[in-house]
């Protein structure tokens, strides 16, 4: 070897131990629960160490990344996370987690919203769904879940509704649709919540309670009487509303 050679062979052999004596592994978190994650604007959840030695950053889809390299740690339009029960995180694309599935953030969903209590993507209009996760709205329209499927809501009666603040006049009963209480404009029965009807003439229809009050015939038909009273058979046959039948 020639004096030039073995000067240079010395020199990369020093800066080569140089290196590998100041780097350190790269080390990430992840939770095997599926929460941990990075992307633009995303923080992850710490849980587990992850050894990042080898990961390069700027992974594509589907590769192992660390999330120790923050928003650098996969491409463009794409995020770190570990859902699922992962164990090693991956590059996702954005919008692709489906309705009902992990997430921590809006942009990871394919409904565009993520529901930050229970870290679970809200369903899409029209969709099926469940009140616990709800739906997402489209265009600045609220879209209620409501008898297991995704539905937009007035508020007017007959609407569909998840709970009474859906209701602009009324409550949600049973069935999930907007009842009207007493003295809200009513077209039919269906309208109206179960202990009123639906009576007036013409356009002035409105919800009352067309319970007999006390001395109104009562019975099958003529109906029920108002609470705290009774209907009773004073006449001979004919039924009143009384407040005591003795």
């Amino acid at each position: 070897m020639t004096p030039k050679s073995a000067l240079l062979s010395a020199f990369f052999s020093v800066l080569v131990a140089a290196c590998s004596s100041s780097s350190s592994p790269r080390v990430g978190t992840v939770n095997p629960l599926g929460s941990a994650e990075q992307m633009d604007g995303g923080t992850p959840t710490p849980s587990i160490t992850q050894d990042c030695s080898g990961l390069a950053k700027s992974q594509t889809v589907s590769q192992p990344c660390c999330l120790a390299d923050g928003v650098d740690a996969c491409g463009a339009m794409l995020f770190c996370a570990a859902f699922d029960g992962r164990t090693q995180p991956t590059c996702y694309l954005d919008h692709t987690r489906l309705d009902g599935t992990e997430c921590s953030g809006d942009a990871q969903c394919a409904s565009g919203t993520c529901n930050m209590k229970n870290k679970k993507c809200k369903s899409m209009p029209g969709a099926t769904c469940n009140t616990t996760t709800g739906c997402a709205a489209y265009m600045a329209q609220k879209y209620i879940c409501a008898a297991g499927k995704c539905t937009t809501t007035t508020g007017a009666p007959s609407s569909a509704c998840e709970t009474d603040s859906d209701c602009k006049n009324g409550s949600c009963d049973p069935t999930s649709h907007c009842a009207g209480k007493t003295g809200a404009t009513c077209h039919g029965q269906s309208d109206c919540s179960a202990d009123l009807c639906c009576k007036g003439n013409g356009s002035d229809m409105q919800c009352q309670d067309c319970r007999g009050g006390a001395g109104d015939q009562c019975g099958a038909f003529f109906g029920d009487c108002r609470p705290g009273l009774s209907c009773c058979d004073l006449s001979g046959g004919a039924l009143y509303c009384e407040a005591s039948c003795h």
